[in-house]
């Protein structure tokens, strides 16, 4: 898939989601990487250039309170050679960039790995 490709299937994808969580992503930008930074990879102890999929970077909307304004923007990154890497077709490619937008969705809305676990994500 083209970065234009996912970029048109994160879009239906959130397009789909129901109104009160496309409220609570109106501030959350989606953005494309091939691999995550070394900054990023700082910050997930555990995790390798090749591992990582996708990552939310932000306050999770529930500890978000009209005083605090966060340094930056709460972000979702999708690493597209990753997603390629763990997926060998373009079916598959198409599942795991939904499968792990909506993880990184479920960390914005507070949900933990344990939650995600419990969710299929």
């Amino acid at each position: 898939m083209t970065e234009k490709e996912i970029i048109e299937l994160v879009d239906e994808i959130l397009d789909e989601l129901p109104p009160d969580v496309r409220h609570a992503l109106e501030q959350v930008t989606v953005t494309i990487q091939d691999y995550p930074t070394r900054e990023q990879l700082s910050r997930l102890r555990g995790h390798n250039r090749h591992s990582i999929l996708g990552l939310y970077e932000g306050t999770p909307f529930p500890h978000q309170t009209f005083f605090s304004s966060p340094i930056y923007p709460p972000a979702i990154i999708l690493f597209k050679k990753n997603i390629e890497r763990y997926a060998n077709s373009p079916r598959r490619m198409k599942d795991e960039v939904q499968r792990t937008l909506l993880h990184e969705i479920g960390h914005h809305l507070g949900l933990d790995e344990t939650d995600l676990r419990k969710r299929g994500l």
